[in-house]
């Protein structure tokens, strides 16, 4: 005898599921969202699927690309990743899977498989055991437990710290 057992499931991990809030207000798939502040492009995300909650101001994406920009319309983020909790309002962004986040005017690229970001307090941190790939002016390091501000343009890792340094001339 055979048993197959179906079930159908939101991307929102955070909410219990007995809960009418853990049903989404809005899915879609194959989505392209444009976020517009004062008239000026501030984000682009696309996703294989999107939800919004009616009870908050949390999204979630599922094989997600994204592009931030900064005032003047230049690209400050752009990655991509298996699942992305989006909290506008708060500022809190949580990138799970498959992480790529390029940092274009800082010249940094992170490769990680969790990361969260503080858009208020300009910091990026990893889970304490997950491995992060720091690419930066021809330096690599990794390690795990990766804490990076960009309001003091300084990162560190907390164990397991390796790495290169490529001196050619550039």
């Amino acid at each position: 005898m055979m048993l197959f057992l179906f079930a159908s499931c939101s991307l929102n991990y955070m909410k219990s599921a007995a809960s009418e809030d853990s049903v989404p207000e809005f899915v879609f798939n194959d989505a392209a969202f444009l976020r517009v502040e004062g008239g000026k492009k501030k984000a682009v995300i696309k996703a294989s699927k999107l939800e919004q909650y009616k009870t908050d101001s949390v999204s979630f994406a599922e094989n997600a690309s994204f592009k931030t920009y900064d005032d003047s319309g230049k690209e400050k983020a752009l990655g991509k990743c298996v699942l992305i909790s989006a909290d506008i309002d708060n500022g809190i962004f949580v990138m799970l899977g498959n992480i790529e986040l390029d940092l274009p005017s800082d010249n940094i690229k992170i490769i990680a498989e969790s990361l969260k970001m503080n858009k208020k307090t300009e910091q990026i941190v990893s889970r304490s055991g997950s491995s992060v790939l720091l690419q930066k002016d021809g330096v690599e390091i990794s390690g795990k437990g990766f804490c990076a501000s960009g309001a003091s343009k300084s990162y560190a890792f907390m164990q397991n710290v390796s790495g290169s340094i490529d001196t050619e001339d550039r």
